[in-house]
């Protein structure tokens, strides 16, 4: 296990139990993200979540990351199936 999936499982471990618990989707989210930032030439966006346009309430664990990469825009999308 590397250190930042050791350290994201503490954290895990010390939440509240009684709020919702994380999805597989910010683990794959943010393990997809970090991996990506280890490549210099690649500009990568904040971790979108799949909220309400005006409300801001949460709609689904969709999750999006943009990444510019040789002067192109692509978004990476991970959903629950």
């Amino acid at each position: 296990m590397d250190d930042f999936t050791k350290r994201l499982n503490e954290w895990i471990e010390k939440t509240d139990k009684t709020a919702p618990q994380l999805s597989y989707t910010d683990l794959i989210a943010v393990s997809i993200k970090e991996k990506l930032k280890l490549d210099k030439d690649m500009k990568v966006g904040n971790i979108e979540w799949d909220l309400h346009p005006e409300q801001g309430y949460y709609l689904s664990s969709k999750k999006t990351i943009e990444v510019l990469f040789n002067n192109k825009k692509y978004n990476i999308t991970i959903t629950e199936q």
